[in-house]
Order: structure tokens, then C-alpha cells, then sequence
């Protein structure tokens, strides 16, 4: 059975050490990886409730492609790796960091998380 892990990120150096950390102790095994990034428009979510974004808000849509944009490219650094036994997905997610982790680990049954942030 594969191990399904998330690796949020923020785009960093540190982010990036612990996606190349993880992809690294777990090379041998089969492994689905959930790159994700929690972003937010004009205002910073709390830890107790989601922000919900305005329809067509311009702060929500140039956020959502600097999300889309990052994710982009770390999903070409980690393909660079060719390792047959690790798939890896995105997922960008207007919300904080905690409701985005706590959403991708129930709809995802994921048993791990690695991260690595610059303090955020």
C-alpha cells in the first residue's frame, strides 16, 4: 500500500528541503505526495475560521495564479527526480494553513505531513 503524504509549502528554500528530504527517505517506497499551498487575497484567515472569497474578487484571482504559478514549478522540480514510485498532485487552497491541512489529510487519508516554512 502506497504512503500518502502532504507537503505544504510556501514556496521557500526551507519548503523546498523538506519536500527533498521526504521524496528522499521515502524513495524506495511507493508514495503519493500532496504538494499544497494555503494562500489568502487581502487579509490573513485565522486559525478559527476560513475566509470565503468574494465572486470574481481581483485580490482572490491574483492570488490564486501566484498559488497556481508556484505550484507549477515545483511540480517541474520534483518530476525532475524520476522516481517511479512517487506521484505527486497540487493543491492550492484559499484558506489557512491549518483548515487546508485539516481538509487535504480527511479527503485524502493522508498519514503524514513534512514541513518546512520560513516561519509562516
Amino acid at each position: 500500500m502506497e504512503k500518502r503524504i502532504v507537503l505544504p509549502t510556501d514556496f521557500s528554500k526551507n519548503a523546498l528541503n523538506a519536500i527533498t528530504y521526504v521524496t528522499e527517505l521515502y524513495k524506495d517506497q511507493t508514495c503519493i505526495f500532496y504538494l499544497l499551498n494555503a494562500f489568502w487575497a487581502d487579509k490573513e484567515p485565522t486559525d478559527i475560521a476560513p475566509l470565503d472569497p468574494e465572486p470574481g474578487d481581483l485580490q482572490y484571482e491574483a492570488a490564486k495564479k501566484i498559488s497556481n504559478a508556484g505550484l507549477a514549478t515545483l511540480m517541474h522540480e520534483v518530476s525532475q527526480q524520476n522516481n517511479p514510485k512517487h506521484s505527486f498532485h497540487k493543491i492550492s487552497s484559499y484558506s489557512s494553513l491549518l483548515f487546508a491541512l485539516k481538509e487535504t489529510i480527511t479527503k485524502n487519508v493522508i498519514g503524514l505531513a513534512v514541513i518546512g516554512t520560513q516561519g509562516a
